[in-house]
């Protein structure tokens, strides 16, 4: 902050002043209900690049007075993970632990892995909040949608969507109107929109009062940045405060994500019930030559692997053991995938329902950091089409297609 003359000073004095009367008309009512309620206790997890305004927002909810400092050439960002625990007023009397992970351990060269072994190092492996933050002010850049997709693939899509929140930092001096422009523009957006779904398609607002408005002593400013800064605190504490009505989302050590891991070799024994059926005899041999491509770019398993983490089986069974040639509109396409440590098998009633299954066992391989090719373990799905039938997507916009070519499809 800069060296003020004394007449702003005064004018920063009577601006507090007037701040804090705000604050305690803002607060009075809910300090006597919280009185009434048993307290509780949450914890959140921020993430986002450097300088998304993370620092700012865990200092905002301990204390909407917070002033920034004036951003700095280069990297201001703490370089380590830090817990801090608030004290503050909802409905209820709620303390919040904020894990704050640093931008520099997100980048593409750094491994995520790092964030759990943190929250393991704090002492605080269970968040009710998972909250990705960006800053209005530096915009959402393609490195940073790219940073979103690789925290949600570290921690599991299916797993981690429940709990999470995408926090836009810097917004004091946004109204509703620009507020729901920025949110409708986001949805739209090509590049973004392929990941505000996991948002559930919604931005929290937030933002501080800004230093060269107090630094000038802006009255009309600063007390309109502190209207819309107690909202956004108010609106997002209540939002923590919220149960889901689900547990804590566990942040695993790499210990224990090691031990739900089975290793993969490309010459994995595929087996069907069926005996001889052309289509699964096909289905099996395009997964093995598919298998073996993915293993061919990856390392293989060190020769001291222990054999009882390696997926060995893969069994299909086929419940009507029949082979039929085509698929029926009213034919059951379900399936049930089960993973352990070296077996796996795909239940279904029909040849379709397994063609299902092996399509989605696939999708489950992924790459360690050892660069070698894993699924996880144990793993249950149960699984069926959303629709009995089938669409076609025929794309006139790149070339065109004949009235006779489009009757010849459909």
């Amino acid at each position: 902050m800069s060296h003020s003359s004394p007449s702003i000073q005064l004018k920063q004095q009577n601006i507090k002043e007037e701040l804090k009367d705000q604050f305690n008309q803002f607060e009075k009512p809910r300090r006597q209900l919280a009185s009434t309620n048993p307290p509780i206790k949450r914890s959140i997890l921020l993430l986002g690049p450097t300088k998304s305004g993370k620092t700012t927002l865990a200092n905002v909810l301990k204390d909407p007075f917070y002033i920034p400092p004036y951003a700095k050439v280069g990297s201001s960002e703490n370089q380590s993970p830090t817990v801090t625990s608030i004290e503050c007023y909802t409905s209820t009397h709620i303390t919040v632990n904020i894990v704050e992970i640093p931008g520099a351990m997100l980048n593409n060269e750094q491994n995520m892995t790092q964030i759990d072994e943190a929250c393991t190092k704090l002492g605080v492996t269970q968040f009710n909040r998972v909250c990705v933050c960006a800053s209005f002010e530096s915009g959402i850049l393609e490195t940073d949608i790219e940073l979103f997709e690789r925290l949600i693939k570290h921690f599991g899509e299916e797993r981690i969507k429940p709990y999470l929140s995408f926090i836009l930092t810097r917004c004091e001096s946004k109204d509703e109107e620009s507020r729901a422009n920025i949110t409708e523009d986001s949805n739209k957006d090509y590049k973004f929109s392929r990941v505000m779904h996991w948002f559930d398609r919604r931005i929290h607002f937030t933002g501080a009062l800004n230093p060269v408005d107090w630094d000038r002593a802006n009255e009309g400013a600063i007390l309109d940045q502190f209207k819309s800064v107690c909202k956004d605190r108010r609106r997002f504490l209540e939002f923590i405060e919220r149960n889901p009505g689900i547990e804590p989302f566990n942040i695993q050590s790499p210990k224990e994500r090691s031990s739900l891991i089975s290793s993969f070799r490309s010459n994995l024994s595929i087996n069907s019930t069926l005996g001889k059926c052309e289509i699964i005899e096909q289905a099996i041999e395009n997964y093995r030559n598919k298998f073996q491509s993915i293993m061919l770019n990856h390392d293989p398993l060190p020769d001291n692997t222990d054999e009882q983490k390696v997926l060995a089986v893969l069994n299909l069974e086929v419940i009507s053991e029949i082979c039929e040639s085509y698929p029926t509109i009213h034919g059951d396409e379900s399936y049930n995938l089960t993973i352990e440590q070296t077996n796996g098998t795909i239940k279904a009633k029909t040849i379709w329902g397994v063609l299902n299954g092996l399509v989605t066992f696939s999708q489950l391989l992924f790459i360690t950091d050892r660069n070698q090719v894993a699924i996880n373990a144990s793993i249950v799905i149960e699984d069926e089409p959303r629709f009995p039938h089938r669409g076609i997507l025929l794309d006139t916009d790149r070339r065109f297609l004949t009235v006779t070519v489009i009757k010849q499809h459909l």
